[in-house]
């Protein structure tokens, strides 16, 4: 089974507005035969801006989550903090937890943010 980790601005399009996505993003997410990794870090950011900028309710989404069988929530643990002084610190915290998440895991990464892309290369977009 491929795996994918999700970045927050792509989550947050699949669940409010998916023309937002890109077609192989969206094509990826409904994929019941991938496996789709959410860190911790994209859950609580999702829950800041779902409060603040986005018209969602934040609880539903997690419930929608949890209910889905080809879903992994990814913690910021000490593995993660390790891996992270591996990711250029050029990124943002929170991308870098993002990146470290997902080398740790071994998985490409959905994200449209250019400058991860440049540094991630299994980025998908």
């Amino acid at each position: 089974m491929s795996r994918y980790l999700i970045d927050t601005q792509a989550l947050a399009w699949f669940f409010t507005d998916t023309a937002k996505l890109s077609k192989k993003a969206f094509s990826i997410l409904k994929d019941s035969n991938i496996e789709v990794i959410i860190p911790t870090v994209v859950l609580a950011e999702l829950m800041h801006v779902a409060k603040k900028r986005l018209e969602i309710d934040f609880k539903s989404i997690l419930n929608q989550i949890k209910s889905l069988r080809n879903c992994e929530i990814c913690p910021l643990n000490l593995e993660v903090i390790e891996e992270m002084l591996q990711v250029d610190d050029t990124l943002e915290m929170h991308d870098r937890i993002i990146v470290a998440s997902a080398m740790l895991t071994n998985a490409s990464l959905i994200s449209k943010d250019s400058k991860i892309q440049k540094i991630y290369k299994k980025t998908v977009w």
